[in-house]
């Protein structure tokens, strides 16, 4: 077993891997893994903080410093699964000299063999091993100080010096375009920790410039002309002598490589091995994995940018060529929160609750011309969340209501620079915000929804394909023109009125339909009332005329260093369970119940629910469980006054007044 104390993991993991194989292939170990104990090599030691803090967090900015062959991580979102392939797991190499050396193919893009070698690919003693590619795109929405906090400050691996240059030896290279080779050759499968321990000797297969990766496709298949590190060249395997990309009796793909797919700046193709279960569509995903070669795909007039308005930042046409990073990863796990703060209620005094709900209203009744009532109604909906299911929908019955649910319509006195104070808030406040302005040239040229697109086979990207779980939509009416909708515009309002109602996103795959579920909270800004049905109409009465081009308090509290303590106590609030003691619920029962009888056809069962839903975020809003009759009554008259600012016919007046 490798030593974990020179931190060789970490500055030649590669050598590590060929270790570890070639230990269980010799004899030396035995493990009955798929990848001979490498993923759970990894999974030990990156369970331990002070070893995860060690690991170079691969950005968009940094990718081109990043040593090939190093140990990395990144954080984002699945966007899309590949259909699973084979490569090889361990096969025989035939020498220049007749003699055959067992090599491996895991976690390389390349199988790397010696000089003059090559694969034996009718010996008995070949193995394969399932491989997925999974494109990881950055998270959808995240807001830069969630960025910011993930990729603070790294410690520096004992054994470096101190400073921000030594630190570079943890993965980086001070020249991107110099790749460090070793010297020595590899004379067979076998390591000595000797040698590992060695701090000179890097990473022998992906150390090598330009490291040739090829496609799906033959015709696309870039020949491997150059010898790589240690005299061993990168090779395709070909059980014929044919051009084409061979594979075995049972269609595995011989090809320890896998291919080229359209990128987006800050993504990465992730290749994950064994057959375990694949992470699904949407899931956030922590990666740990070892750094291929990245290959350079310019976008070209053929290759456009699916980006008209700039609402996908990540989208950068000015840089040509792309460098898309592609990772072998030993270790991943799913990310339930993407939020980096972690602090429950508990640990937050009375005052500090009292003094940050104080100042969020404060904001947002600034934003909003000074209306208060509705900044209480925004402030709940910035709390709001959704249960999710684990599984997607088929295509089957009309999704209905979500139990939970605030979908929040603001009407009457909004115009763009509200909207802009609005995002300004939201963006401050919440981890991921995601802002879809309804222009009608927009609306009837994008999808809105993820289609799969037939000759790549893979989800195009789109502005509803968000994490499953809180994710924070401002959906801007104000930026709507008149026009004709096509129908592409058309169903781009229903996948959008589906979210707002429902919280299920409609799929397109090549066959087939799934709806998949997100923990969405929706927020409608526009002049009249909204066009997409939301549970909460709200209109606005200002006090003031218009809205200020700054909220002077939220520019306070940054500059003053307190907006930590403001995400603090969203984040904590929203985290509160909610429960009802046995008085309160029967006094709520009671109240729907005389409603019922002075307003039978106005009064549904989905009143009871809306009342008790803003019943739950207000009390969460004040750091409390446990409902209280005073929260109730709030509620109540909440309810009355948003119900008396409604063009008629108004919902039935509610008890509490």
């Amino acid at each position: 077993m490798p030593s974990t104390t020179d931190y060789a993991w970490l500055h030649r993991p590669l050598e590590v891997v060929r270790m570890l194989t070639s230990n269980v292939i010799n004899g030396v170990d035995q493990c009955t893994d798929e990848d001979m104990g490498v993923q759970e090599y990894f999974k030990t030691i990156l369970s331990k903080k002070e070893n995860t803090d060690l690991v170079p967090i691969l950005t968009a900015s940094n990718a081109e410093l990043l040593r090939p062959g190093s140990l990395v991580r990144m954080r984002g979102m699945v966007h899309h699964t590949f259909d699973r392939r084979y490569c090889i797991c361990k096969g025989s190499a035939i020498l220049s000299n007749g003699e055959k050396r067992p090599v491996c193919g895991l976690y390389q893009s390349e199988l790397q063999v010696p000089d003059g070698a090559h694969i034996d690919p009718h010996a008995q003693s070949n193995t394969f091993i399932a491989q997925t590619e999974v494109y990881v795109t950055p998270i959808p929405g995240q807001n830069t100080w969630v960025t910011e906090m993930l990729n603070g400050k790294q410690e520096v691996a004992p054994g470096t010096a101190g400073t921000s240059d030594a630190r570079l030896d943890t993965g980086l290279s001070i020249a991107a375009g110099k790749r460090q080779q070793s010297d020595e050759a590899d004379n067979g499968m076998s390591i000595d920790e000797d040698t590992l321990d060695t701090e000179s000797k890097r990473v022998k297969a992906a150390a090598s410039t330009n490291v040739p990766l090829h496609t799906n496709s033959s015709s696309d298949r870039i020949p491997a002309d150059g010898a790589g590190a240690n005299g061993e060249t990168s090779t395709e395997i070909n059980t014929d002598t044919s051009k084409d990309g061979a594979t075995d009796s049972q269609g595995a793909s011989l090809s320890a490589g896998m291919g080229v797919y359209e990128e987006t700046v800050g993504a990465a193709v992730v290749t994950l091995y064994g057959s375990t279960e694949d992470p699904a569509i949407n899931t956030h995903v922590d990666v740990y994995g070892i750094l291929s070669e990245p290959v350079s795909t310019p976008i070209t007039a053929e290759q456009p940018v699916d980006d008209p308005m700039g609402m996908f930042p990540e989208l950068d046409t000015a840089v040509a060529p792309q460098h898309m990073p592609r990772l072998q990863a030993v270790h991943l796990e799913s990310v339930l929160s993407t939020n980096p703060i972690t602090t429950t209620v508990d640990s937050l005094s009375n005052e500090d609750i009292a003094k940050a709900r104080a100042t969020i209203i404060e904001i947002l009744s600034e934003a909003l011309c000074g209306d208060v009532a509705a900044a209480e109604y925004v402030l709940m909906h910035l709390l709001s969340s959704t249960p999710i299911s684990e599984s997607a929908a088929p295509n089957g019955a009309k999704p209905g209501p979500r139990v939970g649910k605030v979908s929040l319509n603001l009407f009457g006195a909004c115009d763009a620079q509200m909207v802009a104070n609005i995002e300004d808030i939201l963006r401050s406040l919440t981890p991921t915000t995601v802002k879809i302005p309804l222009v009608m040239d927009t609306l009837n040229a994008e999808r809105y929804w993820p289609v799969q697109d037939g000759e790549s086979q893979r989800l195009r990207k789109s502005l509803l394909q968000v994490a499953p779980r809180i994710t924070h939509f401002l959906i801007d009416e104000v930026a709507l023109q008149t026009g004709k909708l096509n129908d592409t515009g058309v169903k781009n309002l229903q996948a959008i009125q589906n979210l707002l109602v429902s919280g299920v996103v409609p799929y397109q795959f090549e066959t087939y339909e799934m709806r998949f579920e997100c923990d969405a909270t929706t927020l409608v800004l526009s002049e009249g009332k909204s066009m997409l049905a939301s549970e909460l109409p709200y209109k606005l009465v200002p006090s003031s005329q218009e809205a200020s081009s700054h909220t002077q308090t939220l520019r306070n509290v940054i500059q003053a260093g307190e907006i930590d303590q403001l995400r603090t106590y969203v984040a904590a609030c929203r985290a509160l369970p909610f429960t009802i003691d046995d008085a309160t619920r029967e006094k709520c029962i009671s109240d729907y119940v005389e409603l019922r009888k002075a307003s039978p056809d106005t009064v549904t069962p989905e009143t009871l629910d809306r009342l008790l839903t803003l019943a739950r975020y207000c009390t969460i809003s004040f750091g409390k469980s446990l409902l209280s009759a005073d929260i109730w009554v709030k509620v109540q008259r909440g309810e009355n006054e948003r119900n008396g600012r409604l063009p008629i016919p108004p919902s039935a007046p509610v008890r509490g007044q």
